[in-house]
């Protein structure tokens, strides 16, 4: 679909009227220059995080093993920043209008499209995603390293340069309706939307990301706009290229295609504390599709960076990783009641996470199986684990966290999410060092802590969907 030539100056004097015209929805002159690099590190492992004079933080590595490229670009833009707009899903229906591909050219000082969907990546032969979560949104490429500067300019351009118009907003607002629709018979994400409101209450968090039907449908272009001003500046991005490259030319094509997208106010990202969890909160929800009960049990522990992380997740996988881990060879495979089992220790940089144990049973033996999981829990705080618990749920972690790290894509995004996370690109790196180092007191302390509620029941979350 061809973009008629005279539509881009009407919108531009419909935005401007509006008070809501980002400066990145205008083509950046030719002869602006581009930012300049204020301070640059390169890590051991020749990892090198530059910031630019914009902002903008751009982190490269040049991968040789295979002839392939990974770009990424990170904005703090998430379901829960969207403050006066929260609920009505904004962070992600920018992300539809953001990622539509339309083609830039500012060497040529204009702009061609937008173009059929995905017929950019298609001319690179790549492949290009994006998605929103409740604190980022992310697009990325990726492609054959000969297409390194083009998959550059794709995502370069629809972080500084993308045009949103009218029809865009029309087709795309019908389409996230739809996908909002469509979620009301996803079984597993419905149970997640239940646990996150229960175990967080009235804190942003818990508002899904795609947000509520009523307040998306009086979203309006002004507002989404507006919120694109607010949110899409430089100094709150961060850019990820990793790949077979020449890291200087890449650092280089990176900074020319930011030429002209100056630092804006930044947007305030605080945030309420959450609140605790008094006593016992159950909620119970039923789904005539539900044929047996699946619940959630949590505990309120603590945020990404706290010393207590890594005993934790090393708890996580003795509880659950496995066949021969706990409540897995006890509570399915001995007791026969849950036909599955899991744990998690989600850990956010914002606030204060969950430690969540999720099982699905039989209705007739659910009280059974939350009865024997709390008792598990009882031991763990009364006895601790053994050393051979410890030592196998230590090489289990250790194997996941290195399998989870050896494409150029999966490269790009830890360092993406960590530097967005804890400003260190190397924090996943000494992650794994440092389970390592978790004992079997340190688990058993911790456990004693953060999830000894079934002796005393305080802050604990049950969510039950059935």
């Amino acid at each position: 679909m061809r973009r008629i030539p005279g539509l881009v100056f009407p919108l531009l004097i419909f935005l401007a009227a509006a008070g809501c015209a980002p400066q990145t929805l205008e083509q950046a002159p030719p002869e602006q220059a581009a930012p300049e690099v204020v301070t640059r590190q390169v890590t051991e492992d020749g990892v090198t995080v530059a910031e630019l004079s914009n902002g903008l933080t751009v982190i490269l590595k040049a991968k040789r093993t295979t002839p392939v490229v990974s770009v990424r670009a990170y904005v703090r833009a998430g379901g829960m920043y969207e403050r006066r707009w929260l609920g009505c899903g904004l962070s992600h229906l920018l992300e539809h209008l953001v990622a539509k591909e339309s083609i830039h050219d500012s060497r040529s000082g204009g702009a061609r499209g937008p173009v059929e969907k995905r017929s950019r990546t298609l001319k690179i032969g790549g492949q290009s995603n994006a998605y929103t979560s409740r604190d980022h949104t992310c697009y990325y490429i990726s492609a054959a390293a000969s297409k390194a500067m083009e998959c550059i300019d794709l995502i370069a351009d629809q972080m500084a340069r993308p045009e949103i118009t009218p029809e865009d907003f029309r087709r795309e607002h019908g389409v996230v309706h739809r996908e909002l629709e469509m979620r009301n018979d996803d079984l597993a994400r419905l149970m997640w939307y239940t646990h996150m409101a229960n175990a967080f209450g009235s804190h942003p968090v818990a508002v899904p990301v795609i947000g509520y039907a009523e307040p998306l449908r009086q979203v309006t272009m002004d507002d989404v706009l507006c919120y694109h001003r607010r949110m899409y500046v430089p100094q709150d991005m961060v850019f990820v290229v990793v790949g077979d490259i020449d890291v200087e030319a890449a650092l280089r094509r990176v900074r020319e295609r930011f030429a002209g997208f100056e630092r804006g106010r930044t947007p305030g990202h605080l945030l309420p504390p959450v609140e605790p969890i008094t006593g016992v909160r159950r909620v119970v929800r039923s789904h005539e599709q539900m044929k047996d009960v699946n619940e959630w049990i949590s505990f309120r522990t603590i945020p990404l960076v706290h010393e207590d992380l890594y005993a934790l997740d090393v708890l996580s996988y003795v509880l659950t990783k496995g066949p021969s881990s706990r409540l897995v060879e006890k509570v399915r495979r001995q007791a026969r009641l849950v036909t599955s089992v899991s744990s998690s220790s989600w850990t956010p940089a914002w606030g204060k996470g969950v430690f969540t144990i999720s099982f699905r049973a039989q209705p007739d033996k659910a009280d059974a199986a939350e009865e024997a999981i709390l008792d598990e829990l009882r031991r763990v705080v009364a006895d601790g684990v053994t050393e051979a618990e410890l030592a196998r749920a230590k090489r289990q972690k250790q194997a996941d966290e290195v399998h989870s790290r050896q494409t150029v894509e999966s490269i790009a995004e830890t360092l993406g999410t960590d530097y967005l996370t804890t400003g260190d690109v190397n924090f996943s790196k000494d992650y794994t060092r440092r389970i390592q180092l978790v004992t079997a007191a340190q688990v058993q302390a911790l456990s004693l802590i953060h999830i000894s509620e079934p002796t005393r029941p305080l802050y604990i979350s049950y969510a039950v969907f059935c």
